[in-house]
């Protein structure tokens, strides 16, 4: 026997667990905007280093390096 929904049941509410989840939604939405708008801020700290500064600048593979070359 089909079993019917009752026409005067009240459905259960759900818009407490929708404004959570929209909330926590927007929350994300927002901290990456705003880690996207520190990071184009903050541009000019993602070219590469100069020369002679502390990072070393590796411009060849090194000489023991495995491939082709030393093969």
């Amino acid at each position: 026997m089909p079993v019917f929904k009752d026409p005067n049941r009240i459905a259960p509410d759900k818009t407490g667990v929708r404004q959570l989840l929209a909330a926590i939604g927007l929350g994300l939405f927002l901290a990456l905007a705003l880690i996207g708008a520190a990071a184009l801020a903050n541009a000019d700290s993602f070219k590469p280093a100069p020369a002679g500064s502390a990072l070393p600048q590796i411009t060849e593979p090194a000489v023991d390096a495995p491939g082709p070359r030393n093969s």
